[in-house]
């Protein structure tokens, strides 16, 4: 193979090389840019209210309990082994408590079936001047009707004579990121506000 021909060969070939190169960094540049990552909602300011009325405060309040309702009917239907439901919607005493009734459920091999309802009987307190003092206290009526005990046989546990609406003293307060929570709830020992 003569000088010139290996010469044309070489250069022929470092030309190929930088022509695909050029191809490849302007293709980088075509490509699909990197989705971000999410983000986190923003974190309410520490000093505004959380909420701008108190019928604002209340829609909000219902709903986290609604949410918290539904979580334990979940917790329930799956005799108690599903307990990671109740962490977002519960903290403290309540969800202490909570995890407490399905360890029980767990351990007696009961399971709940059904759905249970809730109406608010009425507002106790409500403070929410920042996101970090949001208190809201309510007495509700928590509504069994709809709702079983079962046992590992699948025979009902409840007794056939009992209340279908039962008083409870809630508290539901703000998490960091400025969500309602269920924080305590106590049975109404006193006399029951709950009609029906």
């Amino acid at each position: 193979m003569a000088y010139g021909v290996r010469m044309r060969s070489l250069r022929a070939r470092v030309v190929r090389v930088m022509l695909g190169a050029l191809v490849v960094a302007s293709l980088a540049g075509c490509a699909a840019s990197p989705v971000p990552a999410p983000t986190a909602p923003a974190t309410p300011d520490a000093a505004a209210p959380l909420f701008a009325s108190d019928e604002e405060a209340l829609a909000a309040a219902e709903e986290a309990y609604g949410a918290y309702q539904a979580a334990f009917d979940s917790v329930s239907a799956s005799g108690g082994a599903e307990v990671d439901a109740l962490e977002t919607v519960a903290s403290g005493v309540a969800l202490e408590r909570a995890r407490s009734s399905a360890a029980d459920l767990l351990a007696a091999g009961a399971r709940g079936i059904g759905d249970t309802s809730f109406s608010i009987h009425k507002v106790q307190s409500m403070e929410y001047a920042s996101p970090a003092e949001t208190r809201i206290a309510l007495y509700v009526c928590d509504d069994v009707s709809g709702a079983d005990l079962l046992d590992a046989k699948g025979d009902s546990l409840v007794l056939p004579d009992r209340p279908t609406l039962v008083p409870f003293e809630i508290v539901l307060a703000a998490t960091e990121r400025g969500l309602l929570i269920l924080a305590e709830k106590n049975f109404w020992a006193g006399e029951s506000y709950c009609s029906g």
